[in-house]
């Protein structure tokens, strides 16, 4: 399939440069700049195992991370340097 496409003049310096670099031809860079795009957009959302995540069996709600801090005592040193 072929497309029509305009670039502004960075990236068409851009597509000169890496064409001089690598001696590719314009129409493979730009072919495999899209293809990078694709892969990497595909890749940006979370796994199906992450989505379909139903918890861990046998963790209930009061093995909650936060519930291990409950006990604790805050500190008295001031880490961020402020006044009281």
């Amino acid at each position: 399939m072929h497309y029509n496409l305009w670039f502004n003049n960075n990236l068409v310096e851009g597509i000169e440069q890496i064409m001089e670099d690598t001696g590719k031809k314009r129409n493979t860079v730009v072919r495999e700049a899209v293809e990078k795009y694709i892969e990497e957009w595909k890749g940006s959302s979370w796994p199906e195992e992450i989505k379909n995540f139903k918890g861990i069996e046998g963790f209930s709600e009061g093995d909650r991370f936060e519930n291990y801090r409950m006990g604790l005592t805050p500190s008295r040193e001031n880490i961020f340097g402020e006044k009281k």
